[in-house]
């Protein structure tokens, strides 16, 4: 019976090790994927004409510095989003991380076709919210804004549950709130308008659709699978 446990406890430490595998490699993935995006779009846009994208309706978002917690406090969100498909793995899971992929290769290429700017106010440091606000300011300048990968981003974290009744009502419940109260922070902290936000949370939608191609997922397994085999799992 010892031996039976033991074997049992074994078994399931080695499936752990692969779901953690996976879920640091695909979250390695899409750090790398947002920087090669915004990064490798920018030489592009050099001497460009920017279009501002604003309509009178944006002027009803004032600049509220507090949101900027949901600004940046969405990516714990989205970190447990990866974990979840990760934890599911197979096809939902290669899914789920080549939609998020295919729609940053979008953005690229609409960053490069239509580039955009905002004006944004002067962010005067006030207390630590409009602090954190300046610091978005001088790291993330007002160009490549349509659409807005935040609002991408949130938006495929919803709708990749958002008809699975496998996933908890709460979770589903949750990772809705969170992608409106993502879109609206972009919105209150001036680093977006509209526009952006309505194009982010279409591309999601987009994005989702075409990921039931089997191409889309498979094309993701093979990256993951590349980026893996480059740690060979030890043996033991």
């Amino acid at each position: 019976m010892i031996m039976i446990e033991d074997e049992l406890k074994n078994e399931e430490y080695k499936n752990t090790k692969e779901i953690l595998r996976y879920f640091i490699g695909s979250l390695i993935l899409m750090i790398l994927s947002n920087r090669l995006l915004y990064n490798g779009a920018s030489p592009f846009l050099v001497g460009r004409t920017l279009l501002n994208l604003s309509l009178p309706a944006d002027e009803l978002f004032p600049l509220l510095p507090w949101t900027i917690l949901f600004y940046f406090g969405c990516f714990f969100w989205w970190v447990y989003i990866y974990w979840l498909f990760s934890k599911r793995g197979g096809a939902a899971a290669d899914r789920f991380f080549g939609a998020n992929i295919l729609g940053k290769l979008f953005c690229f290429a609409i960053y490069i076709i239509l580039p955009t700017t905002i004006d944004r106010p002067t962010a005067e440091v006030k207390d630590f919210f409009s602090w954190q606000l300046a610091f978005l300011y001088a790291v993330d300048k007002p160009i490549k804004l349509f659409p807005s990968l935040h609002c991408f981003l949130g938006w495929i974290c919803f709708v990749c549950i958002r008809g699975d009744r496998s996933v908890p009502f709460g979770t589903r419940l949750l990772s809705f709130v969170m992608a409106v109260l993502v879109s609206i922070s972009t919105l209150t902290t001036k680093q977006h308008v509209l526009v952006d936000l309505l194009g982010g949370a279409l591309l999601a939608e987009l994005c989702w659709a075409i990921s039931r191609i089997p191409a889309v997922g498979q094309a993701y397994h093979r990256l993951i699978g590349w980026l893996l085999g480059l740690f060979p799992r030890k043996t033991e």
